[in-house]
């Protein structure tokens, strides 16, 4: 199975908002905030080894940024740092895959023009010039999601 893991921020219910609030307006997909530590395909017992990883892991901002692909519509960019590094590379080398860490965290997941984008990102206001993570996700996805029904079929593995 595909899977995804996910750092989730301590403060949800803010990034939850921003991204609830862009949902409704764009009429896009809501989602969970996160940045994908990484992603592959896992047997489930492999999985339940790394959720209960303890996460305790702060990341600063760079800028809000946006592109033209799906899953990074609007996001937030985050600079690496030597602990995130350190369980990415954790996690690579427990599943032999390797993944290419882009620390972000997407706001959207739409198509939408240039200008709405650059409005957007020049608009948005954080409270903080960084993150703190506290847990752990795993979250079966499609291979490629490109539209809003492969983001509403994600769904979180409970163990």
């Amino acid at each position: 199975m595909k899977v995804a893991f996910w750092l989730i921020p301590n403060d949800r219910d803010f990034y939850q908002s921003l991204i609830n609030d862009l949902a409704q307006q764009y009429n896009a997909p809501i989602f969970q905030p996160h940045v994908t530590l990484f992603s592959g395909n896992f047997e489930r017992n492999q999985i339940s080894e790394f959720l209960r990883t303890p996460i305790d892991l702060v990341l600063q901002i760079d800028r809000i940024q946006y592109s033209d692909q799906f899953t990074k519509t609007l996001f937030i960019q985050l600079f690496s740092n030597s602990q995130l590094e350190q369980l990415s590379q954790s996690i690579q080398e427990s599943f032999g895959s390797p993944y290419s860490l882009d620390p972000h965290m997407s706001l959207i997941y739409a198509r939408l023009e240039e200008a709405d984008q650059r409005s957007l990102s020049e608009q948005i206001q954080l409270r903080d010039r960084a993150i703190h993570f506290d847990r752990l996700s795993a979250v079966e996805i499609p291979t490629h999601p490109q539209t809003r029904e492969d983001v509403e079929a994600w769904r979180e593995i409970t163990l």
